[in-house]
């Protein structure tokens, strides 16, 4: 049997005629591109019980599987979110250079975008009548959609990849669609992309304080550009490598890189503090309310009656249903600062909801104490007539 077929390793799947995955996992495992590799085996080891070659001659009888590797792709999850699966870059074409040999913010990329397909395979990009787009680009600074932005910060130099991002909306904004209108709601798109060149960034994490602050401050720039866009993805990203950068501003024993700087040390502190408010809205704009949380809750270690931390935090509560916490932070919003109407205005609207919100678990209650009763009363006739 000769045919060519894609098989990822390790994931349990079987290959062409149903050969027991753990067995091309024990060949490819060994092999380099073009290689060709055979194997003896009893076919009970290559084939699962019951299949027809099994069946045909005996599990005990001996057959020889010859495996051409034609290609490797290599995949890998380049989400900004870790392991979100949203974004996953297949290689096609090799690149040149180390593996961590990749873009950086604020670099220079030239890609060349050659198309970009539905999961059904219709082609969206370019026109029937279209060709490539080659372009140079500033890395992070939003002139490609989300999914590209995620993608080149992985790639090496002449590297091909299939980019597939699970939700249209990180091709939306950018090139090579830009504001489309005539997206798919949903299912998959995939981009075929190459890595031309690329210039690296500045490396922000060798830098003096001040430097830094000055590097963060056109990175924040960038994100309010993005943010007011609506580019919320892209722009919470900017945010939270922001918020890194400054990692050391929270640990006392860092702090000694600040002697004899107390104005820096409260300007870099402030900037993380008004990053991570940054970060919870652009959170609470793609209806992400854990992230808004948790960023709230940072800043509310730091300064117990920051408003606007404890106003989003409410309203990450409210996405996720805890309409008790939210109106616990809405009060402690109007007892602080009476004159912030929204905050009052929401507190009122909150409150009705979780009135409602107890009057379904009260029903529900007394529902399910109802059903018990029933059932007890059933149990008790029927207890009785034995």
């Amino acid at each position: 049997m000769q045919a060519d077929f894609e098989y990822e390793l390790a994931s349990g799947d079987r290959g062409q005629g149903e050969v027991l995955g753990k067995v091309l996992d024990g060949i490819l495992v060994q092999m380099r591109r073009g290689q060709v590799a055979s194997v003896t085996h009893p076919l009970k080891d290559l084939f699962p019980s019951g299949s027809p070659q099994v069946l045909q001659y005996g599990p005990e009888a001996i057959a020889i599987c010859e495996v051409k590797l034609m290609e490797i792709y290599v995949t890998k999850d380049c989400s900004f979110t870790k392991n979100a699966g949203e974004v996953v870059k297949e290689v096609v074409k090799d690149g040149i250079g180390a593996w961590c040999d990749n873009p950086t913010d604020e670099g220079m990329a030239v890609l060349r975008i050659e198309e970009v397909r539905t999961e059904e395979g219709v082609r969206i990009f370019p026109d029937p009548d279209g060709s490539s787009l080659e372009l140079c680009v500033a890395v992070g600074d939003g002139q490609v959609c989300d999914a590209l932005e995620c993608a080149m910060l992985e790639m090496r130099q002449h590297e091909t990849a299939m980019v597939t991002c699970l939700d249209p909306s990180f091709c939306i904004g950018g090139q090579p669609l830009g504001n489309k209108a005539n997206l798919p709601g949903k299912g998959k798109l995939t981009l075929r992309v190459t890595m031309l060149d690329y210039n690296k960034g500045p490396d922000a994490m060798s830098f003096e304080e001040d430097d830094r602050l000055t590097f963060a401050l056109r990175r924040k720039a960038e994100a309010t550009r993005l943010f007011g866009e609506g580019r919320f993805r892209l722009a919470r990203e900017r945010y939270r490598k922001i918020i890194e950068l400054f990692h050391h501003v929270d640990r006392p024993k860092m702090k000694d890189r600040f002697l004899g700087q107390p104005e820096l040390f409260q300007e870099c502190r402030k900037l993380r503090i008004d990053c991570r408010l940054n970060l919870a809205l652009c959170s609470l704009k793609l209806q992400d309310p854990e992230p808004a949380r948790e960023a709230c809750d940072e800043v509310l270690k730091q300064v117990p009656e920051n408003t606007k931390a404890l106003y989003r935090r409410a309203q990450a509560h409210i996405l996720q249903q805890d309409y008790v916490q939210a109106c616990h932070d809405l009060q402690r919003v109007v007892d602080i600062d009476p004159s912030i109407d929204d905050a009052r205005r929401l507190l009122e609207k909150t409150a009705k909801l979780r009135s409602q919100c107890d009057r379904k678990q009260r029903g529900q209650l007394k529902f399910e104490k109802m059903v018990s009763r029933i059932s007890d009363d059933r149990s008790d006739k029927h207890n009785d007539y034995l």
